[in-house]
């Protein structure tokens, strides 16, 4: 687990592969990142919204970053783990 304060920080609701998906799209270290979002509160709450995204940056915030179980990637043909938010801190 890392905590991060990211710049830029946006919810995303998508409909990826057959469902509708919650999304944190934000840069860090001069990296763009685009990660599931596992934060039950944040995903409930957005899971509700249309599909669009939603700027979330007006205050301070942090983000709980950690690494997702192991999943077969189809593509690469290789098991791979994503990084995911899996805590949205605001204050």
């Amino acid at each position: 687990l890392t905590l991060i304060s990211p710049i830029d920080p946006e919810i995303s609701v998508e409909h990826r592969f057959g469902d509708k998906k919650v999304r944190a799209k934000f840069m860090y270290n001069s990296i763009d990142y685009d990660l599931g979002v596992t934060d039950t509160v944040y995903k409930n709450k957005y899971l509700g919204y249309d599909y669009s995204t939603y700027h979330i940056g007006t205050g301070s915030i942090l983000f709980c970053i950690s690494l997702g179980g192991l999943m077969w990637n189809r593509y690469s043909k290789r098991n791979e783990s994503f990084k995911l938010v899996v805590g949205i801190i605001t204050f």
